[in-house]
Protein backbone atom coordinates (compact mmCIF):
# COMPACT_ATOMS: atom_id res chain seq x y z
CA UNK A 1 0.00 0.00 0.00
CA UNK A 2 1.76 3.44 -0.66
CA UNK A 3 0.03 6.47 0.70
CA UNK A 4 1.52 9.95 2.09
CA UNK A 5 2.69 9.83 5.43
CA UNK A 6 0.74 10.68 8.44
CA UNK A 7 -2.78 9.51 6.50
CA UNK A 8 -4.60 7.25 8.87
CA UNK A 9 -6.86 4.37 7.20
CA UNK A 10 -8.96 2.12 8.67
CA UNK A 11 -7.68 -1.44 9.18
CA UNK A 12 -8.54 -4.92 10.37
CA UNK A 13 -5.83 -6.13 12.48
CA UNK A 14 -5.16 -9.74 13.44
CA UNK A 15 -2.50 -9.88 16.19
CA UNK A 16 -0.99 -13.10 17.50
CA UNK A 17 1.90 -14.01 19.94
CA UNK A 18 3.48 -17.01 21.63
CA UNK A 19 2.29 -17.55 25.28
CA UNK A 20 5.73 -17.89 27.37
CA UNK A 21 7.95 -16.91 24.50
CA UNK A 22 10.66 -15.83 26.11
CA UNK A 23 10.94 -18.47 28.97
CA UNK A 24 11.99 -21.05 25.87
CA UNK A 25 15.35 -22.12 24.91
CA UNK A 26 17.03 -19.97 21.98
CA UNK A 27 16.80 -22.73 19.69
CA UNK A 28 13.30 -23.55 20.28
CA UNK A 29 12.05 -19.84 19.72
CA UNK A 30 13.85 -20.20 16.30
CA UNK A 31 11.13 -23.19 15.63
CA UNK A 32 8.62 -22.10 16.64
CA UNK A 33 8.91 -18.36 14.71
CA UNK A 34 9.17 -21.08 11.61
CA UNK A 35 6.67 -23.24 12.19
CA UNK A 36 4.11 -19.87 12.71
CA UNK A 37 5.44 -18.63 9.45
CA UNK A 38 5.02 -21.45 7.56
CA UNK A 39 1.67 -22.00 8.68
CA UNK A 40 0.69 -18.50 7.61
CA UNK A 41 2.23 -18.61 4.23
CA UNK A 42 0.26 -21.67 3.77
CA UNK A 43 -3.15 -20.12 3.97
CA UNK A 44 -4.73 -20.72 0.62
CA UNK A 45 -4.79 -17.14 -0.92
CA UNK A 46 -1.81 -15.63 1.30
CA UNK A 47 0.11 -15.05 -1.94
CA UNK A 48 -2.40 -12.75 -3.54
CA UNK A 49 -3.73 -10.86 -0.52
CA UNK A 50 0.07 -9.79 0.13
CA UNK A 51 0.56 -8.84 -3.36
CA UNK A 52 -2.50 -6.91 -3.93
CA UNK A 53 -1.57 -4.66 -1.35
CA UNK A 54 -4.44 -4.90 0.73
CA UNK A 55 -2.54 -6.51 3.32
CA UNK A 56 0.55 -5.49 5.61
CA UNK A 57 3.06 -7.67 8.20
CA UNK A 58 4.57 -6.59 10.82
CA UNK A 59 7.30 -9.25 12.82
CA UNK A 60 6.81 -8.25 16.19
CA UNK A 61 9.63 -11.26 17.31
CA UNK A 62 7.23 -13.16 19.69
CA UNK A 63 4.68 -13.23 16.88
CA UNK A 64 3.44 -10.93 13.96
CA UNK A 65 0.43 -8.72 13.12
CA UNK A 66 -1.48 -8.38 10.22
CA UNK A 67 -3.16 -5.45 9.14
CA UNK A 68 -5.93 -6.00 6.22
CA UNK A 69 -7.28 -3.18 4.40
CA UNK A 70 -11.04 -4.25 2.90
CA UNK A 71 -12.32 -7.26 3.82
CA UNK A 72 -13.25 -7.03 7.34
CA UNK A 73 -13.83 -11.02 7.28
CA UNK A 74 -9.80 -11.81 6.80
CA UNK A 75 -8.62 -11.54 9.98
CA UNK A 76 -11.20 -13.74 11.49
CA UNK A 77 -11.12 -16.22 8.52
CA UNK A 78 -7.17 -16.50 8.65
CA UNK A 79 -7.01 -16.71 13.08
CA UNK A 80 -9.53 -20.23 12.39
CA UNK A 81 -7.16 -21.32 9.73
CA UNK A 82 -4.44 -20.88 11.51
CA UNK A 83 -5.93 -22.11 14.75
CA UNK A 84 -7.15 -25.22 12.94
CA UNK A 85 -3.63 -25.66 11.46
CA UNK A 86 -2.04 -25.92 15.29
CA UNK A 87 -4.22 -28.24 16.51
CA UNK A 88 -3.83 -30.45 13.14
CA UNK A 89 0.24 -29.64 13.69
CA UNK A 90 2.30 -28.46 16.21
CA UNK A 91 1.34 -27.74 19.74
CA UNK A 92 2.38 -23.79 19.54
CA UNK A 93 0.46 -22.14 22.50
CA UNK A 94 -0.29 -18.87 20.29
CA UNK A 95 -3.06 -16.69 21.53
CA UNK A 96 -4.97 -13.81 19.29
CA UNK A 97 -6.46 -10.87 19.05
CA UNK A 98 -8.53 -8.39 16.49
CA UNK A 99 -9.75 -5.07 16.18
CA UNK A 100 -10.90 -2.92 13.48
CA UNK A 101 -9.33 0.78 13.73
CA UNK A 102 -6.96 3.21 12.68
CA UNK A 103 -3.35 2.99 11.80
CA UNK A 104 -0.83 4.48 10.31
CA UNK A 105 1.65 3.31 7.48
CA UNK A 106 5.03 3.78 7.21
CA UNK A 107 8.80 2.70 6.18
CA UNK A 108 11.39 1.53 8.99
CA UNK A 109 15.27 2.22 8.94
CA UNK A 110 15.07 -0.97 5.86
CA UNK A 111 13.00 1.22 4.28
CA UNK A 112 10.25 -1.71 4.66
CA UNK A 113 6.42 -1.13 5.29
CA UNK A 114 6.07 -1.33 9.23
CA UNK A 115 2.31 -0.04 10.84
CA UNK A 116 1.85 2.03 13.83
CA UNK A 117 -1.87 3.61 15.72
CA UNK A 118 -4.10 2.85 17.84
CA UNK A 119 -5.81 -0.03 15.42
CA UNK A 120 -1.76 -2.18 16.48
CA UNK A 121 -2.18 -1.11 19.94
CA UNK A 122 -5.66 -1.83 20.65
CA UNK A 123 -5.47 -4.91 19.14
CA UNK A 124 -2.64 -6.20 20.77
CA UNK A 125 -4.40 -5.42 23.89
CA UNK A 126 -7.26 -7.43 23.05
CA UNK A 127 -4.57 -10.49 22.46
CA UNK A 128 -3.50 -10.05 25.85
CA UNK A 129 -6.50 -10.67 28.03
CA UNK A 130 -6.23 -14.34 25.81
CA UNK A 131 -4.58 -17.85 26.81
CA UNK A 132 -2.98 -20.07 24.51
CA UNK A 133 -5.62 -21.03 22.18
CA UNK A 134 -8.30 -18.10 22.25
CA UNK A 135 -9.56 -16.09 19.78
CA UNK A 136 -10.51 -12.71 21.31
CA UNK A 137 -12.08 -9.66 19.38
CA UNK A 138 -12.87 -6.14 20.27
CA UNK A 139 -16.47 -4.98 20.46
CA UNK A 140 -15.92 -3.04 17.48
CA UNK A 141 -14.94 -6.03 15.16
CA UNK A 142 -17.91 -8.39 17.14
CA UNK A 143 -20.26 -5.39 16.24
CA UNK A 144 -19.54 -5.67 12.62
CA UNK A 145 -18.76 -9.86 12.37
CA UNK A 146 -22.62 -9.97 14.60
CA UNK A 147 -24.32 -8.97 11.07
CA UNK A 148 -22.62 -12.23 9.19
CA UNK A 149 -24.38 -14.99 9.56
CA UNK A 150 -20.93 -17.61 9.90
CA UNK A 151 -19.87 -15.79 12.30
CA UNK A 152 -22.46 -14.37 14.81
CA UNK A 153 -23.12 -17.64 16.81
CA UNK A 154 -19.27 -17.78 17.25
CA UNK A 155 -19.36 -14.65 19.13
CA UNK A 156 -19.67 -14.98 22.91
CA UNK A 157 -19.42 -12.00 24.73
CA UNK A 158 -17.14 -11.36 28.11
CA UNK A 159 -17.86 -8.00 29.14
CA UNK A 160 -15.26 -4.84 30.03
CA UNK A 161 -11.60 -6.17 31.12
CA UNK A 162 -8.82 -3.45 32.30
CA UNK A 163 -5.81 -3.86 30.38
CA UNK A 164 -2.77 -1.50 30.17
CA UNK A 165 -2.88 2.06 31.53
CA UNK A 166 -5.90 1.48 33.30
CA UNK A 167 -7.80 1.35 30.30
CA UNK A 168 -10.77 -1.23 29.77
CA UNK A 169 -12.12 -2.52 26.65
CA UNK A 170 -15.16 -4.76 25.92
CA UNK A 171 -13.90 -8.24 24.52
CA UNK A 172 -16.14 -11.28 22.79
CA UNK A 173 -14.21 -14.61 22.58
CA UNK A 174 -14.68 -16.05 19.53
CA UNK A 175 -14.67 -20.02 19.37
CA UNK A 176 -16.94 -22.76 17.64
CA UNK A 177 -16.42 -26.10 17.53
CA UNK A 178 -13.22 -27.16 16.04
CA UNK A 179 -11.57 -24.59 16.55
CA UNK A 180 -10.66 -21.32 19.87
CA UNK A 181 -10.97 -21.54 23.43
CA UNK A 182 -14.15 -22.02 25.34
CA UNK A 183 -12.66 -21.26 29.15
CA UNK A 184 -12.92 -17.91 30.11
CA UNK A 185 -9.50 -15.93 30.00
CA UNK A 186 -7.61 -15.95 33.30
CA UNK A 187 -6.97 -12.04 32.91
CA UNK A 188 -10.84 -12.15 32.62
CA UNK A 189 -11.44 -13.89 35.60
CA UNK A 190 -8.74 -12.32 37.96
CA UNK A 191 -10.46 -9.05 36.71
CA UNK A 192 -14.16 -9.80 37.73
CA UNK A 193 -13.21 -11.51 40.94
CA UNK A 194 -11.05 -8.89 41.77
CA UNK A 195 -14.42 -6.83 41.18
CA UNK A 196 -16.41 -8.25 42.94
CA UNK A 197 -14.52 -8.46 45.93
CA UNK A 198 -13.91 -4.77 46.07
CA UNK A 199 -15.03 -3.63 49.48
CA UNK A 200 -15.68 0.13 49.24
CA UNK A 201 -13.73 2.07 52.58
CA UNK A 202 -15.32 2.21 56.11
CA UNK A 203 -18.22 -0.40 54.71
CA UNK A 204 -17.93 -3.94 56.14
CA UNK A 205 -20.23 -6.71 54.35
CA UNK A 206 -16.96 -7.64 52.13
CA UNK A 207 -14.49 -10.43 52.59
CA UNK A 208 -12.17 -10.30 55.93
CA UNK A 209 -13.93 -7.36 56.73
CA UNK A 210 -17.51 -9.42 57.30
CA UNK A 211 -15.83 -12.36 58.89
CA UNK A 212 -14.04 -10.02 61.36
CA UNK A 213 -17.03 -8.55 62.70
CA UNK A 214 -18.89 -11.61 63.04
CA UNK A 215 -15.89 -12.93 64.84
CA UNK A 216 -16.31 -9.87 67.22
CA UNK A 217 -19.82 -10.44 67.54
CA UNK A 218 -19.51 -14.34 68.61
CA UNK A 219 -16.87 -13.10 71.20
CA UNK A 220 -18.69 -10.20 72.58
CA UNK A 221 -21.21 -12.84 73.39
CA UNK A 222 -18.65 -15.68 75.06
CA UNK A 223 -19.51 -17.81 71.97
CA UNK A 224 -17.43 -20.51 71.34
CA UNK A 225 -17.30 -22.95 68.29
CA UNK A 226 -16.83 -22.71 64.13
CA UNK A 227 -17.60 -20.81 61.65
CA UNK A 228 -17.13 -20.99 58.07
CA UNK A 229 -16.94 -17.63 55.97
CA UNK A 230 -17.23 -17.90 52.23
CA UNK A 231 -15.82 -15.17 49.66
CA UNK A 232 -18.33 -14.64 47.16
CA UNK A 233 -17.13 -12.64 43.93
CA UNK A 234 -19.30 -11.44 40.87
CA UNK A 235 -17.89 -14.48 38.42
CA UNK A 236 -21.17 -15.39 36.84
CA UNK A 237 -21.73 -19.09 36.25
CA UNK A 238 -20.35 -20.32 33.11
CA UNK A 239 -20.32 -23.93 31.75
CA UNK A 240 -16.60 -23.30 30.60
CA UNK A 241 -15.51 -21.94 33.64
CA UNK A 242 -14.94 -25.12 36.21
CA UNK A 243 -12.46 -22.81 38.73
CA UNK A 244 -13.99 -22.83 42.58
CA UNK A 245 -13.83 -19.99 44.23
CA UNK A 246 -11.22 -19.11 46.75
CA UNK A 247 -13.08 -19.50 50.27
CA UNK A 248 -11.89 -17.70 53.61
CA UNK A 249 -11.97 -19.65 57.34
CA UNK A 250 -12.16 -18.16 60.49
CA UNK A 251 -12.06 -20.23 63.62
CA UNK A 252 -13.19 -19.89 67.46
CA UNK A 253 -11.58 -22.33 70.23
CA UNK A 254 -12.29 -22.39 73.26
CA UNK A 255 -9.37 -22.76 75.57
CA UNK A 256 -9.07 -24.02 78.60
CA UNK A 257 -9.08 -21.34 81.47
CA UNK A 258 -10.77 -18.62 79.01
CA UNK A 259 -14.08 -16.97 80.78
CA UNK A 260 -17.36 -16.60 78.59
CA UNK A 261 -17.80 -13.38 80.23
CA UNK A 262 -14.57 -12.45 79.10
CA UNK A 263 -14.59 -8.62 77.08
CA UNK A 264 -13.26 -8.65 73.62
CA UNK A 265 -9.40 -7.93 74.01
CA UNK A 266 -9.13 -9.05 77.53
CA UNK A 267 -6.01 -11.68 78.43
CA UNK A 268 -9.02 -14.10 78.88
CA UNK A 269 -10.38 -13.40 75.65
CA UNK A 270 -10.29 -16.57 73.14
CA UNK A 271 -8.11 -15.61 70.10
CA UNK A 272 -9.71 -15.68 66.68
CA UNK A 273 -7.97 -18.51 64.33
CA UNK A 274 -7.59 -17.43 60.55
CA UNK A 275 -7.13 -20.57 58.35
CA UNK A 276 -4.99 -20.16 55.07
CA UNK A 277 -6.98 -18.98 52.03
CA UNK A 278 -6.59 -21.24 48.86
CA UNK A 279 -7.04 -19.86 45.71
CA UNK A 280 -6.92 -21.86 42.07
CA UNK A 281 -4.20 -20.40 40.06
CA UNK A 282 -3.91 -21.30 36.25
CA UNK A 283 -1.58 -22.78 34.26
CA UNK A 284 -1.02 -22.51 30.68
CA UNK A 285 -0.02 -25.13 28.15
CA UNK A 286 3.44 -24.80 27.66
CA UNK A 287 4.53 -23.49 30.94
CA UNK A 288 8.42 -24.02 31.37
CA UNK A 289 9.51 -26.54 33.90
CA UNK A 290 13.34 -27.17 34.26
CA UNK A 291 13.93 -30.92 35.17
CA UNK A 292 17.22 -32.71 36.24
CA UNK A 293 17.58 -36.36 36.12
CA UNK A 294 17.93 -38.17 39.67
CA UNK A 295 19.27 -41.82 38.10
CA UNK A 296 21.57 -42.23 35.04
CA UNK A 297 19.87 -43.68 32.37
CA UNK A 298 22.22 -46.74 31.26
CA UNK A 299 23.19 -47.78 27.55
CA UNK A 300 21.74 -51.06 28.05
CA UNK A 301 18.22 -49.01 28.98
CA UNK A 302 14.99 -51.36 28.34
CA UNK A 303 12.32 -49.62 26.01
CA UNK A 304 9.62 -48.63 28.91
CA UNK A 305 11.78 -47.71 31.28
CA UNK A 306 10.72 -45.54 34.22
CA UNK A 307 13.19 -42.21 34.26
CA UNK A 308 13.18 -40.13 37.62
CA UNK A 309 13.36 -36.12 37.42
CA UNK A 310 13.62 -33.22 40.28
CA UNK A 311 12.62 -29.90 39.09
CA UNK A 312 15.60 -27.63 39.55
CA UNK A 313 13.90 -24.38 40.31
CA UNK A 314 10.38 -22.92 41.40
CA UNK A 315 7.89 -22.75 38.64
CA UNK A 316 5.58 -19.99 39.29
CA UNK A 317 2.59 -18.10 37.99
CA UNK A 318 2.72 -14.31 39.01
CA UNK A 319 3.90 -14.38 42.51
CA UNK A 320 2.29 -17.55 43.27
CA UNK A 321 4.73 -20.69 43.19
CA UNK A 322 2.91 -23.64 41.64
CA UNK A 323 5.70 -26.41 40.73
CA UNK A 324 8.02 -26.01 43.82
CA UNK A 325 11.92 -27.10 43.46
CA UNK A 326 12.94 -30.89 44.15
CA UNK A 327 9.34 -32.08 43.11
CA UNK A 328 9.26 -35.18 41.06
CA UNK A 329 8.65 -35.76 37.67
CA UNK A 330 8.73 -39.26 35.76
CA UNK A 331 9.47 -40.13 32.01
CA UNK A 332 9.67 -43.08 30.10
CA UNK A 333 12.32 -44.67 27.09
CA UNK A 334 9.78 -45.10 24.22
CA UNK A 335 12.34 -46.04 21.66
CA UNK A 336 15.44 -48.05 20.98
CA UNK A 337 18.03 -47.99 17.96
CA UNK A 338 19.08 -51.60 17.16
CA UNK A 339 22.74 -50.83 15.80
CA UNK A 340 24.66 -51.64 19.18
CA UNK A 341 27.26 -48.66 17.71
CA UNK A 342 24.68 -46.11 17.46
CA UNK A 343 26.15 -42.44 18.75
CA UNK A 344 24.98 -42.17 22.47
CA UNK A 345 22.32 -39.61 22.19
CA UNK A 346 20.16 -40.87 19.47
CA UNK A 347 20.24 -44.45 20.32
CA UNK A 348 17.25 -44.12 22.53
CA UNK A 349 14.20 -41.50 23.00
CA UNK A 350 11.83 -40.62 25.65
CA UNK A 351 8.77 -38.94 26.68
CA UNK A 352 7.73 -37.10 29.83
CA UNK A 353 4.68 -38.39 32.04
CA UNK A 354 4.08 -36.57 35.00
CA UNK A 355 5.31 -33.92 37.58
CA UNK A 356 4.13 -32.76 40.89
CA UNK A 357 2.78 -29.64 41.33
CA UNK A 358 2.58 -27.41 44.91
CA UNK A 359 -0.68 -29.27 45.71
CA UNK A 360 0.16 -32.55 45.01
CA UNK A 361 -1.68 -33.01 41.56
CA UNK A 362 0.29 -35.55 39.14
CA UNK A 363 0.14 -32.75 36.03
CA UNK A 364 0.94 -33.86 32.23
CA UNK A 365 4.14 -32.83 31.24
CA UNK A 366 5.69 -33.38 27.88
CA UNK A 367 9.46 -32.96 26.50
CA UNK A 368 8.73 -30.84 23.32
CA UNK A 369 7.47 -27.61 23.30
CA UNK A 370 6.00 -28.50 19.60
CA UNK A 371 4.65 -31.75 19.39
CA UNK A 372 6.08 -33.91 16.21
CA UNK A 373 4.28 -34.16 12.85
CA UNK A 374 2.79 -37.77 14.08
CA UNK A 375 1.48 -36.02 17.16
CA UNK A 376 3.81 -37.37 19.90
CA UNK A 377 6.05 -35.33 22.04
CA UNK A 378 9.35 -37.27 22.24
CA UNK A 379 13.34 -36.77 22.12
CA UNK A 380 16.42 -38.16 22.15
CA UNK A 381 18.15 -38.90 24.89
CA UNK A 382 20.70 -35.95 25.61
CA UNK A 383 24.23 -37.13 27.19
CA UNK A 384 24.55 -33.46 28.08
CA UNK A 385 28.02 -33.09 29.88
CA UNK A 386 28.20 -37.02 30.16
CA UNK A 387 31.77 -38.17 32.14
CA UNK A 388 31.12 -42.35 32.38
CA UNK A 389 30.81 -44.48 28.85
CA UNK A 390 29.43 -46.69 30.50
CA UNK A 391 25.48 -45.04 30.29
CA UNK A 392 23.52 -42.75 27.82
CA UNK A 393 22.56 -39.96 30.47
CA UNK A 394 24.69 -39.30 33.76
CA UNK A 395 22.60 -37.84 37.20
CA UNK A 396 22.38 -34.67 36.79
CA UNK A 397 21.63 -34.18 32.98
CA UNK A 398 19.43 -31.31 32.64
CA UNK A 399 16.38 -31.25 30.13
CA UNK A 400 13.23 -29.20 29.69
CA UNK A 401 9.65 -30.12 29.94
CA UNK A 402 6.60 -28.12 29.18
CA UNK A 403 3.08 -28.20 31.09
CA UNK A 404 1.15 -30.52 28.38
CA UNK A 405 -2.39 -28.72 28.39
CA UNK A 406 -4.28 -26.15 30.53
CA UNK A 407 -4.35 -26.79 34.34
CA UNK A 408 -5.19 -25.45 38.06
CA UNK A 409 -3.44 -25.53 40.99
CA UNK A 410 -4.40 -24.91 44.68
CA UNK A 411 -2.29 -22.63 46.40
CA UNK A 412 -2.28 -21.28 49.91
CA UNK A 413 -2.64 -17.80 50.65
Amino acid sequence: MSTPAGTPHIAHVLYMDVVAYSKLPTDHQIEVRERLRQIVRSIPDFQRVLDSGSLILRDTGDGMALAFFGDLTAPISWARHIAGALLRGPGIPLRMGIHTGPVYVDTDLTEAQNLAGDGINMAQRVMDCGDAGHILVSRETAHNLSHISAWNSALHDLGEVEVKHGVRVHIYNVYAKGFGNSAIPVKVAEFRQGRGLAASPGKPGHGSSKALVVVLALMAAGGAGYMWMNRHSSLPSSPSSSSSQPRETASLPSPAGSSVDAPVGSPNAAPAVVSPVVTSVALKDGLPVRLSLVSEIPLDAPKGLTIRFRVVEDVRVGDDVVISKGAAATGEIVDITKKKLAVIGAKMTFELEKVEAIDGRKLPIRVTLVRNRDGSSKRPVDAGDKKSKDVAADIGTKYWGYIDGAATVSVKK
